[in-house]
């Protein structure tokens, strides 16, 4: 058997453990449903008519009966999941998986005790304000919190259980908004305010979006009906629910959600929010963040770089993965990590704010560039490595961590008597809780 026919098999294994839960192990291995996977394949019997037929063996019904969980009790990585819950949005999405297109559905679901986003492998005719109950599902881990998704041995049906169509509403400062949360109140103040139009199974729909804030912070939102938002609006709004972008919080309400305006006094000033990098990597992400640091890296693309400019990648030798041989773009740009003692994250700085840190332009920097790369390198280094710095911008959350998407860039003056002082009384701090 080649390497391609046992990753296939091992894949339609996987999906038969998942169907079985907790019977693989106890009721029968995953040796024996591999060798009776085999013995059906090599009687001709179609793939899929196999792993329902072993399913079927193994007891598929018998998952109808077990107990139900509510959203809150789901974890990361979970099968044989069964619950019901109210269709809060559900949306199809064309993707390609293994060279073929596919439409998939996505949204929320909510019971009693909380919001999550679900995918949907193929269509299960749910619509949205829907009970349902869902027998045999399993779960995913999603933006650090466990995404439920309907595979092709899920079944769904209408239930006739009442699930309320918001729960009791959560009051939320912005600066506690996190994917998951719904049926949340808050009182924010609408910073900016726009609208597009959309398709949603097959009509056109607007959609406004924007971003929102308090004196604990800002973050985004999308809101799917016309509340008449304009910018400057303090409102309170009741029923929303929370998902993310790269760990910036984005808060979504409908038709369905209270939007009240309240008085502009409501909202006090709306500043820049200041963190420690460790309450920084602990959110995630967040809108108009400053944090403070010294530079302990630069890493590698920092300098001098050349893009496509169709789709503004960095060119490799000359050429852009997309587009092929291309005249590139100068561009300059610095990646460092900063460090504040608490933690340390990434900051990208952009072609203006690298110019202005080094005290150089692009122009004065390309002529380095086109004789060795390494100077133009030298001189990053020498002027930000050990340096401590402010640092304002959106932070994002990706597969490599916390970055922050710099806006501004500042060398903070050291005071070294009154940073000798902070040091001792921090190690007097550490000394005494040892003591106690």
């Amino acid at each position: 058997m080649s390497s391609n026919d046992q990753s296939e098999i091992s894949s339609h294994i996987e999906d038969i453990t998942k169907a079985l839960g907790d019977k693989v192990g106890k009721e029968v291995t995953v040796d024996e449903l591999e060798r009776q996977l085999q013995k059906f394949l090599e009687y001709g019997v179609p793939i899929q008519q196999a792993k329902k037929t072993i399913i079927r063996k193994y007891g598929f019904s018998s998952t109808v009966t077990e107990k139900r969980k509510f959203l809150k009790e789901l974890q990361p990585n979970e099968s044989s999941v069964n619950v019901i819950g109210r269709i809060i949005t559900v949306n199809p999405k064309e993707i390609e998986l293994k060279g073929e297109k596919r439409k998939i559905f996505y949204g929320m679901i909510a019971d009693e005790s909380t919001v999550l986003p679900f995918t949907a492998w193929r269509d299960f005719n749910i619509e949205k304000g829907q009970v349902v109950r869902v027998t045999n599902a399993y779960t995913k881990p999603w933006q650090g919190m466990p995404q439920l998704n309907f595979g092709e041995y899920t079944r769904i049906e209408p239930a006739e259980e009442e699930i309320p169509d918001t729960q009791e509403p959560r009051k939320c400062k912005v600066d506690e908004l996190k994917s998951g949360l719904g049926s949340i109140e808050i009182v924010a103040k609408i910073l900016s305010v726009k609208e597009k139009e959309v398709e949603v199974e097959g009509s056109k729909k607007k959609v406004y979006f924007g971003i929102i804030a308090d004196e604990t912070g800002k973050a985004q939102f999308t809101a799917w009906h016309n509340f008449d938002l304009k910018e400057g609006d303090v409102v309170k709004i009741s029923g929303g629910y929370v998902k993310s972008w790269r760990g910036i919080p984005q808060l979504t309400f409908d038709e369905k959600c209270e939007v009240k305006k309240l008085s502009p006094d409501k909202i006090k000033e709306v500043n820049i929010r200041k963190y420690k990098i460790w309450e920084l990597i602990e959110k995630g992400g967040a809108l108009d963040v400053e944090v403070e640091g010294n530079v302990i890296e630069i890493r590698e693309g920092s300098g001098v770089i050349v893009r496509c400019p169709e789709c503004n990648r960095v060119l490799s030798e000359g050429k852009c993965k997309v587009h092929g041989s291309v005249n590139g773009v100068y561009d300059l740009r610095a990646k460092i990590v900063l460090d504040d003692g608490t933690g340390a994250v990434n900051v990208i700085v952009n072609r203006d704010l690298t110019e202005k840190i080094l005290n150089k332009s692009l122009d004065e920097l390309k002529e380095l560039y086109t004789t060795t790369e390494e100077k133009v390198q030298d001189i990053i280094k020498n002027s930000l490595l050990a340096k401590k710095i402010r640092v304002v911008g959106n932070a994002l959350r990706d597969g490599f961590g916390t970055t922050i998407i710099a806006r501004d860039i500042t060398e903070v003056d050291v005071d070294v008597k009154e940073e000798a002082k902070k040091l001792l009384q921090e190690i007097r701090e550490v000394g005494s809780s040892y003591e106690t």
